[in-house]
């Protein structure tokens, strides 16, 4: 309904039914998607699929996925421990291969995206970074992409330092050779 006067402010549970704020109830069955727990939120089941009938992770979607907020991960340093600083990241971005690909879309039951895609092989990656690759319950591999971000950033950054690093020796050598034209021209002279 396009009235934003009918959108639902509040949902709340109690016993064994889910109320809206903006009117209406729904009686829930046991066991059911939502189940009213202690009646003070909603729980869901530990696996759900949208488009996919049996879910092999917490959330497990067949097609394309838009967040209109943000999308973020646990990130914060007092749950962390024994950190480091990625070490030689150039090195290890160099021995992964890049690829341009279309899915077969006669090998799997799900709807593959169709058209060029690009990204990373996982069993290619796996034998460079396997904690980056997991293997579903169906024997096939995901890629987690986006611990792939702190490695780019960390090569980046090791690039611009050896960057700098030669620049440097760039301006000592101007200025040695220009020492050294000097030397030659005043023995020229």
């Amino acid at each position: 309904d396009a009235d934003p006067t009918n959108e639902i402010q509040t949902i709340s549970v109690v016993a064994d039914t889910l109320y809206l704020s903006g009117g209406g109830n729904v009686t829930l069955p046991s066991g059911s998607l939502w189940d009213s727990g202690d009646a003070s939120s909603i729980v869901t089941p530990e696996r759900v699929g949208i488009g996919v009938t049996d879910p092999s992770v917490a959330l497990e979607v067949n097609g394309d996925v838009v967040v209109s907020g943000e999308l973020t991960s646990m990130s914060d340093g007092r749950l962390k421990t024994d950190i480091r600083n990625i070490q030689n990241a150039s090195l290890i971005m160099a021995q992964l291969r890049a690829v341009l690909y279309q899915f077969d879309q006669s090998k799997h039951s799900a709807d593959l995206p169709e058209g060029e895609r690009m990204g990373l092989i996982a069993q290619e990656l796996e034998r460079v970074l396997p904690e980056l690759v997991h293997e579903q319950e169906s024997g096939l591999k995901t890629v987690n992409y986006l611990e792939l971000i702190p490695l780019l950033i960390a090569s980046h950054q090791e690039m611009a330092a050896s960057k700098q690093e030669l620049a440097s020796k760039v301006d000592q050598l101007s200025k040695d050779v220009a020492e050294l034209k000097a030397l030659i021209k005043m023995q020229q002279d």
